[in-house]
């Protein structure tokens, strides 16, 4: 990483350690769920809507997506299969992280 007023790039830890999840897990979860619903709805970001770190990651990963996607997350409570394919588009687009 380059800090200004540094010469030489400066090497920054890893602080929070990190696993994989699926697509399918990050869109399912509740926290998810709930920020997709608060951007549609027209709510305000709740920077401190979720006590946990990863939550709060996943509700704002839910805001973002619904700003990229028109279409319903779940169809009969189960994840829409063209919200998966859309969020897959957003990934790789860089619209989703």
């Amino acid at each position: 990483m380059i800090v200004p007023g540094e010469s030489k790039p400066v090497a920054v830890r890893n602080e929070l350690r990190t696993r994989q999840t699926s697509l399918r897990k990050v869109l399912g979860s509740r926290a998810f769920g709930r920020g997709f619903t608060a951007y549609r709805a027209g709510e305000a970001l709740d920077p401190d809507a979720f006590h946990s770190i990863n939550e709060q990651w996943s509700y704002e990963r839910g805001r973002m997506f619904a700003a990229w996607y028109a279409g319903a997350l779940r169809i009969n409570r189960r994840l829409s299969h063209d919200a998966m394919v859309a969020a897959s588009d957003a990934l790789r687009h860089g619209a989703l992280i």
